[in-house]
């Protein structure tokens, strides 16, 4: 008994020595973003598959089935606090935190025993009514670099039309894409265009959106230089992207202060910008969301005031800090994508004490997909049961529609299998995860993902 008594009195003392780590989990559900517009909003709520990493450069693509991020599997506040102090091979074993993802620590030419950096990381579900599968590896991971900033524009069967991400090397940040590609491309990427990147400027959050059949304008911030605050710029081609225009600053927007996260939105009247700077109406200058309408069309420095979309609003009991809300995206239907910046309250462990997660708010009267879910449900190509397991059922209008069948990273597992008008069940023997289903007629191309059990 004494010898039980004296185990337990030690096991007390070497609990209170040692740093005590936050409750995420307990902190996270407490977490109350503000919605400033509650007659067209919802309530917020955290990704059900967050994890204890950086998740932060969060894009979530037009028709909500895709989701990225560019990801470090550490505190990174705490982290570039002690790179600051430490720049020669920094230990980073202590800062680890979450899932690493496939991120490889250890390859690095500097001789360190280890090296974090960031990756982008890639999330896809096969309808808007599942939640999002668990974080996987990009298939643009390096060692190294620390890529991030993906983003996305579909032509209107779902396949990839461009694919836009940031990559960072020795002091230098820059803005690569692809043209006509898949859902989770293998890199490298191509350079995008002087002057659309160029060497005075750090090129952040870049936002690609098509105007027209020629036209391309890109919005993103710059981070040139660390004692400044960072603005946003644009760019516009006029030739789908073979020649681009100097950078202009957004001089209707831009502020003194952080003004950063440029993404656009069309609602199917006007276009809008939602972007991301601190609140001078929030005690603390909390960064928050905003928005801001295009009053001159065409003009890409013509926004009207700005609006407040959502603040950080409280951690309820306590807990922690709701620090700052940013990087917005939308769904074509105007569902929100952000991310929650947390620091824990009263904890001993200064290398986990900030925390960053996707949130979704999700829009109560999607004023411009209302019309644009009616034509996808109207659409008489039906892939179903999904999820599925052994056997699908495809409808086909047509006697002469065409199946084909893809992984996420591309590769043709059903290669042009003729359908006949109706449904059509089809046997498949493949290994559970998801797939990419494609169905050709001659008059359309319907892409469907699909999540085989």
């Amino acid at each position: 008994m004494r010898t039980l008594f004296i185990f337990c009195c030690l096991f007390l003392y070497i609990r209170d020595a040692l740093p005590q780590s936050p409750d995420w989990p307990s902190i996270k559900n407490q977490a109350k973003p503000l919605i400033a517009d509650t007659l067209t909003y919802g309530t917020p709520y955290i990704q059900p598959h967050n994890n204890l990493g950086w998740e932060d450069g969060v894009f979530i693509s037009r028709d909500g089935l895709h989701l990225y991020a560019f990801y470090v599997p550490a505190d990174l506040v705490r982290f570039l606090n002690h790179l600051s102090l430490n720049p020669i091979c920094p230990t980073i074993h202590p800062f680890i935190r979450g899932p690493l993802l496939g991120i490889d620590t250890i390859t690095n030419p500097f001789g360190c025993t280890s090296l974090l950096h960031s990756d982008i990381i890639y999330s896809a579900r096969g309808d808007t009514s599942l939640p999002f599968t668990n974080w996987q590896a990009s298939n643009l991971a390096n060692p190294v670099e620390f890529e991030g900033g993906a983003q996305t524009i579909t032509y209107p069967d779902g396949s990839l039309e461009f694919f836009v991400y940031t990559q960072s090397d020795a002091g230098q940040t820059d803005i690569y894409w692809f043209r006509d590609t898949l859902d989770n491309p293998v890199g490298p990427g191509n350079l995008m265009p002087f002057p659309a990147i160029s060497p005075l400027f750090y090129e952040d959050n870049p936002h690609l959106e098509r105007i027209n059949d020629s036209t391309l304008v890109l919005f993103l911030d710059d981070h040139a230089d660390p004692t400044e605050d960072a603005n946003i710029y644009y760019t516009i081609s006029y030739d789908n992207g073979v020649t681009w225009s100097s950078k202009n600053f957004v001089s209707s927007v831009n502020t003194l202060e952080e003004d950063i996260h440029p993404h656009l939105w069309y609602d199917g009247i006007d276009w809008w910008m939602y972007f991301a700077s601190p609140d001078p109406n929030d005690e603390a200058n909390r960064l928050s969301i905003f928005k801001v309408k295009q009053s001159i069309p065409g003009d890409w420095d013509s926004w009207s005031n700005r609006e407040l979309v959502i603040s950080p609003g409280n951690i309820t009991d306590g807990s922690g800090i709701a620090a700052a809300v940013g990087e917005p995206t939308l769904t074509a239907w105007g569902d929100i994508s952000f991310v929650l910046a947390i620091q824990a309250v009263g904890t001993s462990d200064t290398t986990d004490m900030f925390e960053l997660d996707p949130w979704y708010l999700p829009r109560k009267a999607p004023i411009y997909l209302s019309s644009h879910e009616q034509t996808l449900n109207r659409n008489p190509v039906k892939i179903f049961p999904n999820p599925a397991s052994g056997i699908i059922s495809v409808s086909s209008p047509t006697d002469d529609a065409i199946l084909s069948v893809y992984r996420t990273d591309g590769r043709r597992v059903i290669e042009d299998l003729r359908l006949s008008i109706g449904k059509n069940q089809i046997s498949l023997n493949l290994p559970p995860q998801m797939y990419i289903f494609k169905v050709t007629t001659p008059k359309s191309a319907i892409v469907k993902r699909v999540v085989l059990e």
